[in-house]
């Protein structure tokens, strides 16, 4: 193994560990708070952060961003190798929602698209910004806030989505449609996604304006061996668990990941969304979102079917929505 691989493996596992500070890092605070060298500046840091000016932090769009610009993502990028591609130009001058499948394991792809620059993407979508969004919860967690916000990430709530959408032209946001939830079906040669009971996004895209972008990232669910475990056993009572009351959960997978696999992610062309000037709540305006949300979905199912034989060669099974 020559040092470009080992670099490359080093910087996907270190991917792997960041990914996790989601977990370890709270066990960082006892560190911190009882040290007599930094207990004092750490309380300092989480009264900012969680009750003074920059406790939504994670909802402003002004954030400088240079961490997207890291050296040790294009060692990760080149890992698999991981590409972007685009079906259209999009106009700078509009807003867009990229509506992501699948999840994955750890989100990979999707953080190599949006959060960082390893895949090009603002010379691929130039006059673009993107934000790539992940749970509120995140931003409470001491150090992993920064380290995310750094990245361009912000917080799934409705008040940053229409905050960054709602206004403006040339913003966008991508976001893992399928959430943690769609973590526990990833089966290598799948792609089982959870679709027909997301609604959020597309009623986000209603109430905005903003054009919605269907993407798939083949490759993803390839990343680790993994399997789906019974809803009876312990480890799925865990996972439902975690789900309900943490918005987190464990998939059943083997750590030794990720696996050297070509993952393209593929963004169609954008879906023209009419911003409905009325109360989303009416009848009227639950019909708009359900019908928009039909044509997002037969035009994620049609660049499923365009680009299956070219990036989802391996494949066990079609694209499954599975709820």
């Amino acid at each position: 193994m020559g040092l470009q691989q080992i670099l490359e493996r080093l910087a996907v596992t270190f991917y792997v560990v960041t990914f996790m500070s989601g977990i370890w890092g709270w066990f960082m605070v006892p560190l911190f708070l009882f040290n007599i060298w930094t207990i004092v500046p750490y309380v300092i840091y989480l009264g900012l952060t969680w009750f003074g000016p920059l406790k939504d932090a994670h909802k402003d769009i002004t954030w400088r961003t240079p961490f997207r610009w890291l050296p040790v993502w294009n060692y990760a990028a080149s890992f698999y190798p991981a590409k972007l591609h685009r079906t259209e130009e999009l106009d700078p001058d509009k807003n867009y929602i990229f509506a992501a499948h699948p999840h994955g394991i750890f989100c990979s792809s999707l953080f190599l698209a949006f959060s960082t620059e390893s895949l090009g993407f603002s010379k691929i979508f130039p006059g673009l910004s993107v934000h790539f969004l992940t749970l509120p919860g995140h931003f409470k967690n001491p150090f992993v806030r920064d380290w995310i916000l750094l990245h361009g990430m912000l917080d799934t709530s409705r008040a940053t989505c229409q905050r960054i959408v709602g206004k403006g032209s040339g913003r966008c946001i991508a976001m893992a449609v399928g959430g943690a939830r769609e973590s526990l079906f990833v089966e290598p040669g799948t792609m089982n996604i959870i679709l027909d009971r997301r609604m959020g996004f597309v009623r986000l895209a209603v109430e905005t304006g903003a054009s919605l972008v269907p993407v798939i990232c083949f490759g993803e669910n390839d990343l680790f061996d993994a399997e789906v475990v019974g809803a009876d056993t312990f480890m799925g009572r865990f996972q439902k668990w975690g789900l309900k009351n943490v918005g987190i959960t464990s998939p059943n997978f083997s750590w030794l990941g990720p696996h050297r696999v070509p993952v393209n992610v593929v963004c169609g062309a954008p879906i023209k969304v009419e911003k409905f000037a009325g109360d989303i709540a009416t009848a009227e305006g639950a019909a708009l979102v359900a019908k928009t949300h039909a044509t997002y979905k037969q035009a994620l199912l049609d660049l499923y079917q365009a680009n299956k034989d070219k990036y989802h060669k391996n494949r066990k099974e079609e694209l499954k929505i599975i709820a």
